[in-house]
């Protein structure tokens, strides 16, 4: 699939950002499918999103299993509402976060997004921050639709592997939420 968007791109059918976008795209939904099958036993749903910190918006970057409902509710949501005061980005930007049961959490982050997620018969999430140095590039997001202890999941690969996002995203990060961002107006 790759080679084929090189094409399009090799042949002025797209322009080099619409180029970027779609190979990260595509990266970012095969890191999720691999991750779906290291952790297949739990029936886990990855999902990654950037973060974009000027206008405070989450983009789907990948989420092939994702329900569409879900997807349509955050991508491009606005996380303000997820900023502690003092603070300039979500927790989850920085610190992973983990609820085990969305209906009965008392979390703000869970009630915050407890219809969209509810709503979708998600009921259990885990975000773990994708980070390169002081750059936030957005988040991992592994959902259920049961409750879950996530303390007895092993997230070692999840973790090694956000550390070869982190690099990937780095540079095309902006050039990928403009193009997103322009797709929703």
């Amino acid at each position: 699939m790759s080679d084929v968007f090189l094409e399009l791109y090799r042949e002025d059918m797209i322009d080099a950002e619409h180029y970027i976008y779609l190979h990260t795209k595509l990266l970012l939904n095969r890191y999720c499918v691999i991750g779906e099958k290291l952790m297949e036993n739990h029936n886990i749903m990855v999902g990654v999103y950037l973060y974009d910190q000027q206008h405070q918006k989450a983009w789907v970057g990948g989420a092939p299993h994702i329900p569409q409902g879900y997807l349509e509710y955050s991508n491009g949501l606005s996380l303000a509402q997820d900023i502690a005061p003092g603070n300039e980005i979500p927790i989850y930007i920085r610190n992973i976060i983990a609820i085990d049961n969305v209906k009965t959490s008392k979390n703000s982050i869970a009630l915050n997004h407890q219809d969209g997620l509810l709503s979708n018969g998600l009921l259990s999430f885990c975000c773990i921050p994708i980070l390169h140095k002081t750059s936030n590039i957005g988040h991992i997001i592994l959902l259920t639709s049961d409750p879950f202890d996530w303390r007895k999941l092993d997230t070692s690969g999840i973790f090694s592997s956000a550390q070869f996002l982190e690099e990937k995203l780095l540079d095309n990060k902006e050039r990928f939420i403009r193009i997103a961002s322009n797709q929703i107006k």
